[in-house]
């Protein structure tokens, strides 16, 4: 499993820890070209395991309620720290890469003069 990805831009390796603290994985900016950058073919993989990683957390939660413990939220903690490194993994491996939208400083230039 690799850990970076390519911009189909400007061809800049960059790694995945960028995205890790992202909120979002689908849209993102290249940090070489500033492209606007999109990822297709995963939202229904990460929608399914954020549904899949919230049950879990809600189950664990109800079940110490019942039981009458000191609520803990350790293992939802950690699952959805879980969630964000299989999203960045599924970024960087499986993704399709595309550019939503290029930015260059002709662009950034007429946008402030305006």
């Amino acid at each position: 499993m690799k850990f970076t990805f390519q911009c189909p831009e400007c061809h800049g390796q960059f790694s995945g820890a960028r995205l890790f603290m992202k909120f979002s994985k689908l849209f993102f900016f290249c940090p070489n070209c500033r492209s606007s950058l999109k990822t297709k073919g995963i939202g229904i993989y990460l929608f399914f395991i954020l549904a899949a990683v919230g049950m879990v957390s809600v189950l664990y939660l109800q079940r110490q309620v019942q039981l009458g413990q000191q609520l803990s939220l350790l293992l939802p903690i950690l699952l959805i720290i879980l969630y964000e490194i299989i999203a960045v993994l599924m970024v960087c491996n499986k993704a399709q890469i595309i550019v939503k939208r290029k930015r260059t400083r002709n662009r950034i230039k007429k946008t402030e003069t305006q």
